[in-house]
């Protein structure tokens, strides 16, 4: 509800209580809603509501007016007096009324039912020492507003599936090998633990059955009883894989910058440096007769403690040694070091811990200028390759440790990477430079495969069963529907299985043997039609297209059989032709008026 004088919103509010103390308002509330606080203006929508009531004509004083809100029906108000030219606005009665549906934010959808219910509004009291201010009471109602139901995108976790399930029914032919079908029984899977984007694949329950001995000829399918059991699968619970992070630098600038640190590790003083605009190298020593060699720590971690560190070599090996470094901290006081050199006594995997170097694996690493080293760690295993994949993984293994006495420690704050370099000066002033490093890649190790479950127990048998050759097997086929019958040669068509002969087999109008042997064929044509006066028929049966068999050309039915040697393949066909001296003349259907069959 707004609070408004001459269409301006007030500034300030005061109150003389009965006591005629004068006091200073700070705020106005409509129930437990601000309305103004002195510095802006507010509205308060309120609900629209229906009810009856009385609202006697308000009286306004000289220079001010009162917005008198519509009201359906008669009722009864006391009239507010303004005070100094204010205006005061006379609230909605209150009654019966419906809440609209509230507008719910934050990308949720909610489903509100109207609210229904009764209330009371009091009159109004309007102050007449300040001009514009007022009173508004609450309105009192009761009502009901059912539990919203809010949308939200969420996870859901499947629970545990239980179910009964069945071995399918085997088919098994001649010279064909057989697999004994999965046979369920009473059982469960372990829930096995992955790691998210990891394939799984889910065992069969266990169980225990036997499996009797099918027996049946050969080509042909035969159902092998069902064996039912019922298992409970266990819900997979998978891993979240934190983010794979990856970082590179190519060094094409004349400085290494805050993202990384350089340190001197044998105790002098100078550090490594970009060299060129190009790689990164050790700066020169400056004394004679000395060696130098330190680290650049890069100043970003991976998220997990496996990670791999690659870079192009810059020059050829030499006695100055250089290397790839992992699992550091970000001051470089504790890292493991892949060491490349062409010396013996430095060639290897190195590790600091506290500031202090030890050698934990000696052997070379064949590496040559232009040639991409990987250095990699997963678990406690550490492994040297040269010419990797572009993610740091494959390439020939040069060397590896495995850190089975917890020699190097892991987690938050030990997951940095970097290089080493070295350099060096003679007693003689000459200068001399371990390869430098380009290319430089750190990101998180990542494996991917396959996790299989842990295989489900059971036992079960199946016989070997018995194979018996298949015999020519007996087929038969009636007409199916009426055909109209002419004076000259014509196929009969539209077929159906005989009943008694289950192993028939139709194509094209004509049975198919399924092989080679003698039969007897047996055959019959009936006709019939309105009017029909001196029908004559006849009927000839013919095998891939020549004739086998024709019946003489007389009377409305006509049969007979012949016996023949089939090959496997061959199909038999019906042909006729009829003849009368009224009406027409119609093949009749049925397994007692035409039919075609051989046993």
């Amino acid at each position: 509800m707004p609070i408004f004088q001459t269409g301006r919103a007030p500034v300030a509010m005061r109150w003389i209580d009965p006591d005629g103390v004068e006091l200073h308002i700070v705020a106005a509330y409509l129930g437990e809603h601000l309305v103004w606080d002195g510095t802006i203006p507010a509205a308060e929508e309120v609900p629209r509501m229906r009810g009856t009531g009385e609202v006697p004509v308000p009286i306004v004083s000289a220079a001010a007016r009162v917005a008198v809100p519509t009201m359906p029906g008669a009722g009864g108000m006391p009239e507010p007096v303004p005070g100094g030219g204010g205006g005061a606005l006379v609230p909605v009665m209150a009654g019966l009324g419906a809440a609209e549906v509230p507008v719910i934010g934050g990308g949720a959808s909610i489903i509100a039912e109207p609210m229904d219910g009764a209330g009371e509004m009091h009159d109004p009291g309007v102050g007449t020492e300040v001009a514009g201010s007022a009173m508004v009471p609450t309105a009192v109602g009761t009502g009901s507003f059912p539990v919203p139901v809010v949308t939200v995108p969420g996870i859901v976790s499947a629970p545990v599936m239980t179910g009964t399930g069945q071995a399918p029914e085997v088919q098994v032919t001649a010279a064909a090998a057989i697999g004994a079908p999965v046979m369920a029984g009473t059982g469960q899977v372990p829930a096995p633990e992955l790691s998210a984007g990891h394939a799984i694949a889910v065992p069969a329950a266990a169980g225990s059955g036997v499996l009797h001995t099918p027996t049946h000829a050969a080509g042909h399918a035969v159902p092998v009883p069902q064996i039912v059991g019922s298992g409970t699968l266990l819900e997979p619970t998978v891993l979240a894989t934190p983010p794979q992070m990856i970082y590179s630098d190519d060094f094409n600038r004349a400085t290494l910058g805050s993202l990384w640190n350089p340190i001197n590790v044998t105790g002098g003083t100078v550090v490594p440096e970009i060299s060129d605009s190009s790689f990164v190298r050790m700066a020169a020593t400056t004394t004679n007769n000395q060696t130098n060699g330190g680290a650049a720590i890069y100043q970003r971690e991976t998220t997990g403690d496996d990670q791999v560190v690659s870079a192009d070599l810059v020059g050829g090996l030499a006695v100055n040694v250089c290397g790839l470094v992992l699992r550091s901290d970000a001051a470089g006081l504790n890292f493991v070091v892949a060491i490349l050199t062409t010396g013996s006594d430095a060639w290897g995997i190195w590790a600091r811990v506290n500031g202090s170097l030890t050698r934990q694996a000696t052997f070379n690493t064949p590496a040559g200028s232009g040639d991409r080293v990987a250095f990699r760690v997963q678990g406690n295993r550490y492994e040297v390759a040269v010419n990797p994949g572009p993610d740091g993984g494959g390439g020939t293994v040069a060397g590896s440790w495995t850190d089975t006495g917890g020699v190097v420690w892991t987690g938050a704050g030990r997951r940095h990477g970097g290089v080493y370099v070295s350099s060096a000066r003679n007693n003689l002033g000459t200068q001399s430079w371990s390869p430098g490093w380009d290319n430089w890649d750190l990101r998180d190790l990542r494996i991917s495969g396959v996790v299989d479950a842990p295989a489900a127990l059971g036992s079960g048998s199946m016989p070997v069963p018995s194979i018996n050759e298949i015999p020519l097997l007996p087929m038969g086929m009636d007409k199916s529907g009426t055909l109209a019958n002419g004076s000259s040669w014509h196929a009969v068509t539209g077929w159906t299985p005989r009943s008694g002969f289950p192993d028939t087999v139709i194509t094209s109008n004509g049975l198919v043997a399924n092989r080679p042997g003698e039969v007897t064929v047996y055959g019959k044509i009936t006709v019939g039609g309105a009017g029909l006066i001196g029908p004559a028929v006849a009927f000839r049966i013919k095998r891939n297209g020549a004739v086998i068999f024709e019946s003489p050309q007389a009377g409305a039915t006509q049969s007979g059989s012949v016996t023949v040697t089939l090959a496997a393949g061959d199909v038999l066909t019906m042909e006729s032709k009829s003849s009368s001296t009224y009406g027409s003349r119609t093949t009749q259907a049925g397994a007692d008026n035409t039919y075609l069959y051989f046993e």
